[in-house]
């Protein structure tokens, strides 16, 4: 509506010095400043399936002879097999799943390079350890000066000689930088590469007497990028300007290798206890970095993110006796991990941070689970006047507690306005503070009634009964789920000067429903859900 030639005037674009009359007079430079399309023209109004990256990027005159992108339509297909047999007390569960993922995608041919720039195979020599897509690091970033170092596609360094280095060593210590042979071409950019993923699965268990049970698995998953992350090619022309690309077209599958070994053993007729380790390795997550090791830097989406778990799993089962039955277990499990909460925000601030495995932003050290649910048939219990009423009654209550979460901690807020609350520096270590223990009772209270063919069940269901106020985020800079310091700072005291600005200022940092940004430990709310009381029927016919 701002470039609308009517009445109020309108904003001047090419070839309409007054404003547009019609929406498709909008031009490709107008509406590209507000919006990117794929799968439709530059403005939406059809559909397309080409894509043509020469055409797409601008000439030597500014001129883009195509503005076209094709949707994103990866190829996907998967098969799974599985068989079970017995082989005298062991029992064996196999399976095999077979996934085939290709983003069919048009990405930047190396991440770290957003324009052409001199690579080992246009030198005259290189180390035999360095590749001919390498790129080449010379002093001050001009290739007639030394070589200092190389990079590899995935951002492995090395120095002049072959050998394995750090970014910070090339890029810093030496001086080293690529040198940018042209503007951004077609030669900076690819088609995505397919996978194949190969995903076993082992399962056993050995009954090694008529009261003990071991137990073991192995398996290896596979996750495909979420779609949600795909950028367009497009979206790297524009990085230089931006600092930042929201994703990527070239992310590989997750995969998830995992496996676990426990023995079971009945104490009693009735009670069965348990006892189980277990290992996790996660690989290729999607995490936001850093490439510096081009020009310009910038940060986005990789998939280099690992995650690592191990823990001790205990359990006490309760077979069904006089009409209750219980379950309770403890876990013991320690996570770490390359995409730690908060590293996004501190990728500009600390470099190399992500390189090294720090406790991960989900590791619920300690979780106990207790479950106990009472049953009394229909019919049964107390009568009361020949009636049951007891009949058809169950109960179940469910009881959960957790460690606290951990966070990385951020100093005191020194900034002047409100909302400088994040903070440049951290305190202690990344995730090196947690958030207390949280803890959960629940009820429900069910009771079925016969109506000829069919039932009637009657419910009650509440949660958090005990109403325990779980802490769920907190600032960084306090600990605190309700004050971010800033009003205990000087610049604090001289904004936060009359009853009004206290009062919303207060609002603000202590209400109910409150993001918090970055300042906060990134809990879309501060606090846990409250009481709820849910009552309902169930009509089964």
């Amino acid at each position: 509506a701002q470039y609308a030639a009517d009445a109020d005037g309108g904003v001047p674009t090419e070839g309409f010095p007054n404003g547009v009359a019609r929406y498709d007079q909008l031009t490709f430079e107008t509406l590209h400043r507000l919006a990117s399309t794929y799968g439709y023209t530059f403005n939406g109004l059809a559909e397309t399936t080409s894509e043509d990256v020469a055409a797409y990027l601008p000439d030597a005159n500014g001129v883009r002879r195509s503005t076209d992108m094709a949707p994103f339509q990866p190829l996907t297909a998967a098969g799974y097999v599985r068989d079970r047999f017995e082989v005298g007390p062991a029992a064996f569960d196999l399976g095999l799943r077979l996934d085939y993922y290709d983003a069919q995608a048009t990405t930047l041919f190396d991440a770290y390079a957003l324009y052409p720039v001199v690579r080992a195979g246009d030198l005259p020599s290189a180390p035999s350890a360095i590749g001919d897509d390498f790129a080449v690091y010379f002093l001050g970033g001009f290739s007639g000066a030394p070589v200092v170092g190389y990079r590899d596609r995935d951002g492995q360094f090395y120095d002049a000689a072959g050998g394995t280095a750090t970014a910070e060593d090339i890029l810093n210590v030496r001086r080293g930088q690529v040198d940018v042979t042209a503007n951004t071409g077609p030669e900076v950019f690819a088609r995505t590469e397919a996978s194949v993923r190969f995903q076993p699965r082992l399962g056993v268990r050995v009954r090694a007497t008529d009261a003990v049970a071991v137990t073991g698995y192995a398996v290896r998953v596979s996750r495909r990028p979420d779609p949600a992350l795909y950028v367009p090619f497009t979206a790297y022309e524009e990085a230089s300007s931006q600092t930042s690309v929201a994703g990527s077209a070239s992310l590989r599958p997750e995969t998830a290798d995992a496996a676990g070994l426990g023995v079971e053993a009945a104490v009693s007729p009735r009670v069965t206890l348990g006892a189980a380790v277990f290992a996790r390795q996660h690989r290729r997550i999607p995490v936001v970095r850093r490439f510096d090791g081009g020009f310009p830097a910038y940060v986005g989406v990789t998939d280099s993110g690992r995650r690592d778990e191990a823990g001790l799993d205990l359990t006490l089962t309760l077979s069904r006796t006089r009409g209750v039955a219980v379950r309770a277990a403890y876990t013991l499990a320690v996570a770490r991990s390359s995409d730690a909460d908060g590293l996004s925000n501190l990728v500009n601030r600390e470099s190399g941070i992500l390189d090294d495995l720090k406790t991960a932003a989900g590791d619920t050290r300690h979780a106990l689970d207790i479950a106990a649910d009472l049953r009394v048939p229909a019919g049964a219990g107390p009568r009361l006047g020949g009636v049951a009423p007891f009949g058809g009654l169950s109960v179940g209550v469910v009881f959960a507690a957790q460690s606290g979460l951990p966070y990385t901690a951020l100093q005191a807020n020194t900034g002047f306005a409100v909302f400088d609350s994040f903070t440049p520096n951290v305190t202690g270590e990344v995730n090196g503070a947690r958030l207390p223990w949280t803890r959960q009772l629940d009820v429900r209270v069910e009771r079925r009634f016969a109506l000829g063919a069919a039932a009637l069940t009657a419910f009650v269901w509440a949660e958090n009964v005990l109403d325990a106020r779980n802490t769920l985020a907190v600032y960084r800079a306090t600990g605190q789920p309700d004050t971010d310091g800033f009003p205990d700072t000087l610049s604090g005291q001289q904004v936060l000067v009359t009853p009004g600005a206290q009062l919303g200022y207060a609002a603000y940092t202590g209400g109910p429903v409150n993001v918090g940004g970055n300042q906060s430990a990134g809990a879309p709310f501060f606090y846990g859900q409250p009481r709820q009381v849910r009552l309902g029927v169930v009509l089964g016919l």
